[in-house]
């Protein structure tokens, strides 16, 4: 039932726990990460790196965030392509006693772009 709401969303999201471990998440993060859902699904936010390596420091926030299962947000720089990322943990309802967290996935890259150019 989650697929269909997290389906809706225009930025890349998934659901991991405490220790990182991906649970669900939404086509845009597929499309993110360069990876299926069934290749992804149920294994930790560091398979990531086999279709991506570039998103090493996507994979090391949300490694970093999980534990703390706190709303918080960062910054990540991303080197191939050029990409500007901010990461929001949201806190979720625990499953089976399983404390989970979204990450939403928000590329502000052009706003970065357009920012630099007026400062400029």
């Amino acid at each position: 039932m989650a697929v269909r709401y997290l389906d809706g969303l225009a930025d890349a999201v998934v659901v991991v726990d405490v220790k990182g471990t991906m649970y669900e998440g939404n086509p845009e993060f597929f499309h993110f990460a360069g990876a299926s859902r069934d290749e992804l699904m149920g294994h930790p936010v560091a398979r990531v790196l086999e279709s991506a390596p570039g998103l090493r420091p996507f994979v090391a926030s949300v490694e970093r965030l999980a534990p703390e299962g706190a709303a918080r947000r960062a910054l990540v720089e991303l080197e191939a392509p050029p990409q500007t990322l901010v990461l929001t943990t949201i806190p979720l309802a625990p499953v089976d006693g399983l404390p989970l967290m979204a990450v939403r996935v928000e590329d502000i890259t052009d706003m970065v772009l357009e920012r630099a150019e007026i400062d400029a």
